[in-house]
């Protein structure tokens, strides 16, 4: 928490190339490492997307990654029917169809009027409850409820009474998504379950790794790291989570804790002070909180790496900024050489 805070004085630089290009890279790599050679068109077409999803329309957005999702379901099946299908329900379709209704409905907030955008969400909680993934509905409703409210169209009542209705939806799908395993819990023993095993990960993750941690680097050759960490400290492929905390400690302790930490804090600060200045990109720093939030509980390293990468590319000013600044850059190294 304090690496963090820290990190929040600090401003990251506009640098839009830069970010484009380590986009490119890290999306690249970590596409390879999840789908081989045919994994290799995800940075293709999301970088294409990415340099034109300023001037496509969010409504189109979000009408493409409605589209694409139901077109997964139709092809793989739906997991809330049969729960055995949520494991290879994570394609290259399904994650280009959550990106685009993500991004797409929280850019539609501040021109659509309240009544759409009610129709909107309903139509995303439907398909996303087909999968019987938590995470993702609890990720969108933050990112729309923060921009909501940052654009003054709700108020903090509004959204404490959507979170009741919201909580009710997220323990049945949590309960009907694990029904093939034997649990003698009901739905909210289940639902309380999650943070008590979580931080008892956390907490193992801690006694185990200590002040230097274990892998050392090997942690970011996987773009999710809960199953590498579950068959170190189970012995099995198992999808386990420890906080944003439990991957970094794990990976090489308390320095790379902090030192993630600070640049977490750095570019969230970056997305704020942007999106003071910049009404439209208030969406950007939304959907960056709410994987913040999420992540107390979900382990989304290295992953979101690629979250904070989109967002300071897209909250950059233009390329003329980023080139004086690489330009100023290699001027102090070459004085300092």
């Amino acid at each position: 928490i304090i690496s963090y805070v820290l990190g929040c004085q600090v401003t990251l630089p506009s640098m839009r190339t830069g970010y484009f290009v380590l986009t490119g890279v890290v999306v690249a790599f970590f596409s390879f490492q999840e789908y081989g050679l045919i994994g290799m068109i995800i940075p293709v077409i999301g970088l294409l997307a990415l340099r034109l999803i300023e001037k496509i329309q969010a409504q189109w957005l979000f009408l493409t990654g409605v589209l694409l999702l139901t077109v997964q379901l139709i092809i793989g099946g739906i997991p809330l029917f049969d729960t055995i299908l949520r494991k290879v329900s994570v394609t290259p379709l399904f994650v280009f169809g959550y990106c685009f209704l993500f991004v797409g409905i929280t850019f539609m907030i501040r021109t659509l009027n309240l009544g759409y955008m009610i129709l909107a969400i309903l139509t995303s909680l439907i398909l996303l409850s087909a999968f019987t993934f938590r995470v993702y509905i609890l990720e969108l409703m933050i990112a729309i409820f923060l921009t909501l409210y940052l654009y003054k169209k709700v108020r903090m009542i509004h959204i404490c009474m959507s979170a009741v209705p919201l909580l009710l939806l997220i323990i049945i799908i949590g309960y009907v998504g694990v029904l093939y395993q034997d649990w003698k819990l009901n739905p909210l023993e289940l639902f309380m379950y999650r943070p008590a095993f979580t931080f008892g990960v956390l907490n193992k993750i801690v006694g185990v790794a200590g002040i230097s941690g274990i892998s050392h680097g090997r942690i970011w050759l996987h773009f999710a790291s809960a199953t590498f960490i579950g068959s170190h400290l189970f012995g099995c492929d198992c999808n386990i989570t420890s906080t944003i905390m439990g991957p970094l400690i794990f990976d090489g302790g308390l320095l790379e804790l902090g030192l993630c930490m600070a640049f977490f804090g750095s570019a969230s600060q970056t997305l704020y002070k942007k999106a003071e200045k910049d009404p439209n990109t208030v969406p950007y720093y939304a959907i960056l909180m709410a994987m913040i939030l999420v992540g107390v509980d979900v382990s989304f390293i290295p992953s979101i790496i690629v979250l904070f990468l989109v967002g300071l590319y897209l909250s950059s000013d233009d390329p003329i900024a980023s080139q004086s600044f690489l330009k100023k850059t290699a001027a102090f190294f070459h004085r300092s050489s």
